[in-house]
């Protein structure tokens, strides 16, 4: 059953949460009244992990004054809830299911877009084109941001091999970026191409921990031995990418050296930076079984939403999501843009 909100209290970073009800979260006070913290959720991937049910879910959550509320009209889309949104203009909002792209009209109709759309993660809207990165498939689809027409498909190239029992030849690529360079590039778990694993039983076990990313149109891969990644996003001074595996927040400078690390309340997914302010908003959900005994019990038993300070990691304030089981995505949208878009 949906749970009340709840405020979680700074033990998070480093144990099972304690909880408190609140009628005001310092989480809001520090989002304030210009901007809308906006997540979308769904039921766990894979049917092991589930709990609930998807009468339980709601896809896409609204930070209020008394914590996370359903945004009621998008309630009915998702067979398991919402991978991503995407502001296009005044206008348009994408709306993004595991395998189809749905388009809002401010105020109007909803329609859903042709495309061979298999497990979508995130996209990206990186000025006159949408990168949606198109996990089931292993790559990332490039559409024209104004007539949403597709442009082209583009895949990692599988560099070097694999050694172990055995191995799949997935990248599991979860983010296509743009970078200010002209760079387009990839967040992937197996930079190589190829995950190990293990037959036990009749259960595929799988291993983690050689993600990165990929250079796509030529450009180079990058190892930074991350397990399960999720969110890069770019700084002033370098990157910032969830080990989510290891719920881990990691900062690199421009050449991909690590500066800088800290923990966060569990499986890190959905990331809003604001850097004038020294910030960082994650999306922070229950670890995955098979991930469970590697954090040695620290990570949180709630999806919540933490905000950290950019600059050091810190924990500043956290707040529970319910009717969920995990966070895909998370967003800051100007308050205007958010009642043009989300008010019906």
């Amino acid at each position: 059953m949906p749970h009340s909100p709840l405020k979680v209290t700074g033990t998070l970073a480093t144990g099972f949460a304690a909880t408190e009800r609140t009628p005001m979260t310092a989480l809001q006070d520090l989002v304030g009244d210009a901007r809308r913290l906006v997540v979308t959720t769904s039921l766990c991937a894979n049917p092991d992990d589930r709990e609930l049910i998807r009468a339980d879910i709601a896809p896409v959550q609204v930070l209020a004054d008394n914590g996370f509320t359903t945004i009621d009209w998008l309630q009915p889309f998702g067979e398991l809830g919402l991978s991503a949104l995407a502001l296009l203009d005044p206008q348009r909002l994408l709306i993004v299911d595991g395998d189809v792209i749905h388009l809002a009209h401010q105020g109007g109709p909803i329609e859903s877009l042709d495309g061979l759309y298999r497990d979508l993660h995130e996209v990206v809207v990186e000025g006159d084109e949408i990168l949606a990165a198109n996990t089931g498939n292993d790559e990332v689809v490039i559409l024209d941001r104004s007539t949403l027409q597709e442009l082209r498909r583009v895949r990692p190239q599988t560099a070097g091999s694999g050694d172990g029992i055995e191995a799949i030849d997935r990248f599991h690529l979860n983010q296509g970026l743009r970078l200010p360079s002209g760079e387009l590039i990839a967040l992937v778990h197996h930079v190589t191409g190829r995950q190990l694993v293990t037959r036990l039983k009749a259960r595929i076990l799988k291993s983690h921990g050689d993600g990165g990313v990929a250079g796509l149109e030529g450009g180079p891969n990058i190892p930074l031995n991350l397990a399960a990644p999720h969110n890069i996003r770019v700084l002033s001074d370098g990157f910032l990418v969830f080990d989510s595996g290891r719920a881990m927040g990691r900062r690199y400078d421009t050449s991909w050296t690590q500066v800088m690390e800290f923990e966060t309340a569990g499986w890190g997914r959905g990331c809003a930076v604001d850097e004038d302010a020294d910030l960082v908003y994650i999306g922070s959900s229950p670890p995955r079984l098979r991930y469970k005994k590697q954090l040695q019990g620290r990570a949180t038993d709630r999806p919540v939403v933490e905000a950290r300070r950019l600059s050091d990691g810190s924990l500043l304030a956290s707040d529970i999501v319910s009717s969920c089981e995990q966070i895909n995505n998370l967003y800051l949208f100007d308050t205007d843009d958010y009642q043009r878009h989300f008010d019906r």
